[in-house]
């Protein structure tokens, strides 16, 4: 790092970081689909998330991807309801959304043979569904802003309508650890590596960790945003002096 004035604030240190596992917002905080490309697009990424979260015994987690898949059924459901000829659809999302509920219920609880015997009928009732469906609406691709909240399109060309940024294929993450609507997810620790003095480098450490438990954030947990994983504000505190800099990883040796 390059040499600061000592009067500057490391505390007040500030950054912009994506976890690798979500877009730049709460990656679980969706709008309501609007049409069934996204409502499948939504279907397809929990239920993946779904058979991780199972595989991992983490049955506490499965219930909030289940609600994104209850609100996608619902639309569906409620696009047939003009369709008289669509009475086995009908059925079959009505069957879904009761499947769905009870699976709800039981991961809550934490069961975790009767959650798995669930997933599995779950799962064939869904890829019956699937069938109802045009192949390119199933596998539709959601693309999202990194950095708007609720900026999306079914166009890989488009630009974010908020901030002009290239959309990028939108996630679904499987946990919602790093995600707590309303407040930072991470929490950063600067170490100095010798008191400030005026005129000459120091080095600073920054430790992160997830609020939630404590557990250490990788490199790897770290989305590429603006040509960087890591955007660091140095402000004086008298906001005369800024700079932004880009913080390298650091190896611990074994």
């Amino acid at each position: 790092m390059p040499a600061f004035p000592a009067r500057i604030l490391v505390a007040l240190l500030s950054l912009f970081m994506v976890s690798a596992d979500m877009s730049a917002h709460d990656g679980l905080d969706l709008q309501s689909p609007t049409s069934a490309p996204e409502a499948w697009n939504v279907i397809t990424l929990c239920h993946a998330n779904i058979g991780t979260l199972a595989k991992e015994e983490r049955w506490a987690e499965i219930p909030l991807q289940l609600s994104l898949c209850i609100q996608s059924f619902r639309f569906l459901a409620s696009e047939d309801i003009s369709l008289p000829d669509k009475q086995p659809r009908r059925d079959l999302l009505q069957d879904i959304l009761t499947q769905s509920i009870t699976l709800f219920t039981t991961a809550q609880s934490r069961d975790g043979d009767k959650t798995k015997a669930l997933i599995s009928d779950y799962t064939a009732k869904l890829k019956k569904l699937e069938s109802f469906y045009d192949p390119k609406v199933v596998n539709a691709v959601v693309y999202g802003c990194a950095m708007c909240r609720n900026s999306s399109s079914l166009d890989f060309a488009a630009p974010c309508i908020k901030c002009g940024m290239k959309l990028e294929p939108r996630p679904i993450p499987a946990s919602d650890a790093y995600n707590t609507p309303g407040e930072p997810s991470v929490v950063l620790t600067p170490k100095l590596g010798a008191p400030l003095v005026v005129g000459k480098p120091s080095e600073v450490k920054i430790k992160f960790t997830r609020k939630t438990d404590g557990a250490p954030v990788e490199l790897n947990d770290l989305r590429v945003m603006h040509t960087e994983p890591i955007h660091l504000l140095i402000i004086d505190e008298s906001l005369g002096d800024y700079h932004h800099e880009h913080p390298q990883a650091y190896q611990r040796s074994r």
